[in-house]
Formats: structure tokens, sequence, C-alpha cells
């Protein structure tokens, strides 16, 4: 009986081209479209200022007078450290921070004609920190550098401290090692890796639409009263629905994923990178479709009529696009917006796809956002069978 109930929704789900448009070919198109219009606008995307934290291990009168003259930047707007280096790294790396500013221990002998070996200023990047970005970034540092070098060598000659606007010439080209927190084998984003899991999660929560069609028909059929008088488990009934569609949803994964892999660079886009976990892919695909069908199935239940579903599931799934990050990336919403996406399942997926495309995340990086969706999804469930349980 179980399996029957599994197969008849896949029939369903077949004959029914309006839903598979909706479920495959919008998020196709979007993925294409938004990939190449966006993809200039998404490589010249500067902040206004970065969000950075210095460590001093020289604590030496020219390493202060170096931190003194970063802090008059406006482009850097410094905190102070509260935290090890390398937990700070990590929240580089997961975008807590835009840089990390690092001035090693005998940073002070660089400024030593005799000196015999060079201790650079290190600064590590996030990976929001784009190619132009980074070189504005670049050219701050070094001429911070450059007017430390130029008062070590005025007070050398007792001479006048005022500083020269123009100084690159005197900062040698090791002296600020600028690199990427994560590694220099990973990329920085491009429109491909926002538009690809952004339209692929947005997709999949549009199980609403078939699902809810399917049970609101049987429903007025007369179906539910059929299985009830059989004694038919109404879990079983609901859970009969969700094993098809997340079946379904592992589809539109491979389907987007192959779509950004090879159709967008063959359209002049850039190539969508898939990290090194797998494994994790699949585990937060599924952990997606489960909040997406906690969410369809309790709209199912609660609406009357499949335009009542319909309308809940469009604008619903709308909402949280957009307040999910979605349909304008969060990296450049401002402050309080970035801490409302975490009202939306859709932003803790979107954040999940992330940590694993862009950031080289492993199954380890995506633990909360798994946590969070399936939880969601658990909870939405268990409330759609409690109102399931009163109309059958």
């Amino acid at each position: 009986m179980f399996k029957a109930a599994i197969m008849k929704e896949f029939r369903l789900v077949a004959r029914d081209w309006h839903s598979l448009l909706v479920l495959f070919v919008m998020p196709a198109v979007f993925i294409i479209i938004m990939s190449l219009a966006m993809q200039r606008q998404f490589g010249e995307h500067q902040s206004v200022s970065y969000d950075a934290v210095l460590i001093d291990a020289d604590d030496s009168a020219l390493s202060q007078q170096l931190q003194e003259l970063l802090e008059t930047s406006s482009l850097l707007q410094f905190e102070a450290p509260s935290e090890s280096k390398k937990r700070l790294l990590m929240q580089v790396e997961t975008e807590k921070l835009h840089l990390l500013v690092y001035i090693p221990k005998h940073f002070s002998t660089n400024f030593d004609d005799a000196a015999e070996q060079s201790f650079p200023v290190e600064v590590y990047l996030a990976p929001s920190i784009n190619e132009a970005s980074k070189m504005l970034i670049t050219a701050a540092l070094r001429e911070a550098y450059a007017k430390t070098r130029l008062n070590r060598f005025l007070a050398d000659l007792n001479g006048d401290e005022t500083m020269a606007d123009d100084m690159e010439d005197i900062v040698a080209q090791d002296a600020i090692r600028v690199e990427y927190a994560f590694g220099d084998e990973r990329k920085v984003p491009s429109a491909v890796q926002q538009s690809v899991p952004a339209w692929l999660v947005f997709a999949m929560f549009f199980v609403v639409i078939p699902v809810s069609t399917t049970l609101i028909n049987e429903r007025q059929l007369g179906t539910l009263a059929r299985l009830k008088s059989m004694s038919v488990s109404p879990a079983l009934f609901l859970l009969a629905k969700v094993i098809p569609y997340l079946v379904i949803n592992q589809v539109q994964l491979i389907v987007m994923l192959l779509i950004g892999v090879y159709i967008v660079p063959l359209l002049g886009g850039d190539t969508l990178s898939l990290g090194h976990s797998y494994i994790g892919i699949v585990l937060l695909s599924l952990a997606v479709g489960i909040a997406a069908m906690g969410f369809a199935l309790l709209i199912a239940v609660s609406a009357k009529t499949t335009e009542q579903a319909t309308s809940l599931g469009g604008v619903g799934n709308i909402l949280c696009g957009a307040l999910g990050g979605i349909m304008v990336p969060k990296f450049i919403m401002p402050d309080a917006m970035q801490q409302a996406t975490m009202i939306s399942p859709m932003s803790w997926g979107l954040e999940g796809f992330l940590d694993l495309f862009l950031r080289q995340g492993s199954v380890v990086d995506i633990v909360p956002e798994l946590g969070v969706l399936v939880s969601f999804g658990i909870a939405l469930g268990m409330l759609a069978l409690f109102l399931f349980r009163k109309v059958v």
C-alpha cells in the first residue's frame, strides 16, 4: 500500500507539466539569466568600508605608528582584537570580518638597512573581497607602510616629519603580503556562485505547488475519505508524499549544478566551483528538501482550494527568497538586513551551499545549517500532521 502511494505521487507529478515547468525550467532560466546579467556587477562590487581587526605581535614604536596610520583610513574600520589569530581567521573565512591584519614579531627590523630577513605585514581577506577591493585595501596598506618608513627615515635625519602624498616607490614588493584567509586556490564570489545555489534553493521550495494541488484534489474527490475507511495512517499517507518530492529535489540539484558547471560557461559566464565535499552537497540538499516539504505540507493541509494554496505558497516563497538573500545577495545588504535573513529557511540553505562551493567547507562546516533546516522541516511537518488528522 505504501509503495503504491509513492508510485501514485510520481505518476501525478509526471502528468503535471505546469509543476514541472516551475520546478525545473523556471530556476534554470533564472540561473542562466542572472549568472550572465550580473557577472560584471558582482566582479566590480566594492564596499564603502571594510570591517577589520589588527593584531600587533611586534608591539614596537614602528608597529604602533603603522597601526595609527591604518586607523585613520576611511576604507578600514578596525575593531579591537578579542580572540586569537586562529579564531579571527575563522571569522574572516565565514564573512564575519572582511580582513585580518597581522603585524609579525621583529617587524621593526624591516626598517634597518642591515637587516638580512624580511618580516612582511600579513593580510588575510574574506571570500567576498574581490580583486578590485583587494587592490584598494593593498594600496591603503602600502601607503601607511610607506609613511611609516618615511617617518623613520626623516627621524634618523632629524628632519621634518611631514609625510608626502605619493610614496609607493619606497615600499618593497614583499613588505606586505595580501592573501585570502582560505588559501589562494579558492576563488572570490562570482555571479554564478551566487545564482546557482540561490535559485536552486528557491526552486526546491516550490514543491509547495504540486504537493498542495494533489492533496487538495484528493480531498475534493473523496480519496481521503476512502483512505480513512481503510484505516490508512495519516502519517504514512503524508510520508508517501514526502519521499517522491525529496527525490525530485535531488534531480533539481543535479540539473542546476550541471547548468552552472557546463551551460553557463558555454554562454560566456564563469564556471561553478562545487568545492570538495560531495557528501556535504547531498546532505544539504536533503536538508533543504525536508524544510521545503515541511512548508509545503503545512500549506497543503491548511488551504481549502488550489487557488489559496498557490497564493499562500507562492507569496510565502517570494517573501522568504527576498529576505533570505536569494533575490538580493546577502553580502551587499545593510548589517541589520543581514541579521534579519536568519529568519528565512532559504538563507540557511543558501549559506550552506556557499560554505561548500565558495569557502571549500566540509560536512562539519554546514552542521548548523543542517540542524536548522531539518528542525524547521520536522516542526512544520508535525504541525501539518496535527492539522491533517483533524481534516481526515
